[in-house]
């Protein structure tokens, strides 16, 4: 008896293992086309294969199982699940629930908590934030009400910038540290001794003289680059001091063993530009010597600069007794002007005080050169001076309302 050459179940399965292999073959030439023509319907065709590839099945079942689904084979139509491409076997992502299962993929991402996301946009979205100190109503720096963004919805207003770092200055005594020129201020005062080329400049308050020193190689400067034009012009400083410069009113804090200070009268410069008087700025025999050197010289322009103790009780007089000889066009100008603020804070001790009882204290008390400024326009006739704040266009002063301009 013959033996037959095959065995009809396994003809059977050969034929639907061929037609497999066939869908598939067929799956992936589509793919390769696609591919090539439309590349966003690639999704589409892999989901296709994968299903197609996952079980023993038949071409017909396998179209089945697509059309079932919703998947189409055009190239032209979307893919399903475009923010689905693999999901976990035993779970599906709510939003796309056509997607196929993906052994190998991630587990779906768990939706945000509710409480994580308010957090998350408060981070990036903080409420506003401002700041300004409580003493800011007693500012007079230039722009202090100004706000200031750090961004990320905080901000300060300017003075707290400013004070802030004025307090610095002085905790840190760096005022100590500058042996030559200052800083900021003495930018300004330069500005002006060129705008307006005052013939004197008056200083009262000498201490050691490296303030009329600096003021001195200033006016050297601009006489140098002057010289030989209709501006040029003899400037001359005459500074005024009870003490003899030679003895510092701070000894071992302005003058230290490391860094003592030189005499100025050494200095070329000095002999130059500089004339000092010993004694009270208000002394009649010194207003006399003012008096006698401006006509000597035949000064026509004259500045004054305060800049003695700082105590109310002197700078008052003294700007009262000087600015007779300030003229149109030209400053008085009181120094250290921020001495006022700080120094009404030790004074009236805000600490234990309501905001009115510290305030009441502060407008009451009379300290330092601000009040005598204030004062002193008080009882000066209207439209004779002028605050030029726009000498205070860097804003950071020690001299903060202490620019008087005289207009007549």
């Amino acid at each position: 008896m013959a033996h037959p050459t095959s065995k009809p179940g396994r003809d059977d399965a050969q034929a639907s293992n061929m037609s497999l292999w066939l869908w598939r073959v067929a799956c992936l030439s589509m793919l390769i086309y696609i591919v090539a023509t439309n590349s966003s319907s690639a999704r589409t065709v892999v989901q296709q294969v994968q299903l197609a590839t996952r079980a023993s099945i038949n071409e017909a079942a396998a179209l089945e199982i697509c059309a079932g689904k919703g998947w189409s084979a055009k190239p032209e139509a979307p893919p399903a699940c475009p923010a689905c491409e693999c999901r976990c076997e035993a779970e599906a992502c709510p939003q796309c629930p056509q997607c196929p299962p993906a052994p190998e993929c991630p587990r779906c991402p768990a939706a945000p908590d509710a409480a994580a996301l308010a957090a998350a946009k408060a981070s990036a979205n903080p409420p506003a934030t401002t700041f300004c100190p409580w003493s800011a109503s007693q500012s007079v720096f230039n722009g202090n009400a100004e706000m200031v963004s750090f961004g990320r919805n905080e901000s300060v207003c300017a003075d707290t910038i400013i004070y802030g770092y004025d307090m610095l200055f002085e905790y840190k005594k760096i005022t100590l540290r500058l042996l030559w020129n200052g800083v900021w201020d003495f930018q300004v005062i330069q500005e002006v001794l060129w705008d307006v080329r005052p013939d004197v400049l008056i200083e009262l308050g000498t201490n050691t003289g490296g303030g009329a020193l600096a003021l001195a190689s200033v006016m050297q400067l601009i006489e140098q680059s002057t010289k030989g034009t209709p501006e040029y012009k003899r400037m001359r400083i005459i500074t005024i001091d009870p003490n003899d410069f030679h003895n510092p009113w701070f000894p071992g804090l302005s003058c230290t063993k490391e860094n003592p200070c030189k005499r100025p009268d050494t200095n070329p410069l000095w002999n130059e530009h500089v004339t000092f008087i010993q004694g009270l700025p208000t002394d009649a025999s010194v207003l006399d010597r003012v008096r006698a050197l401006l006509k000597q010289w035949g000064a026509k322009t004259v500045m004054v600069s305060e800049d003695s103790s700082h105590a109310y009780h002197h700078v008052m007089p003294n700007i009262q007794a000087y600015k007779q000889f300030v003229t149109v066009g030209s400053y008085l100008l009181v120094q250290d002007t921020k001495t006022t603020r700080m120094g009404k804070h030790h004074l009236c001790d805000p600490e234990g005080k309501t905001l009115d009882e510290f305030s009441k204290c502060y407008k009451e008390k009379k300290h330092g050169p601000l009040d005598a400024v204030h004062d002193f326009l008080a009882q000066e006739p209207a439209g004779v001076w002028e605050q030029d704040k726009k000498r205070e266009y860097m804003m950071y002063s020690q001299h903060a309302d202490g620019w008087l301009k005289r207009l007549k």
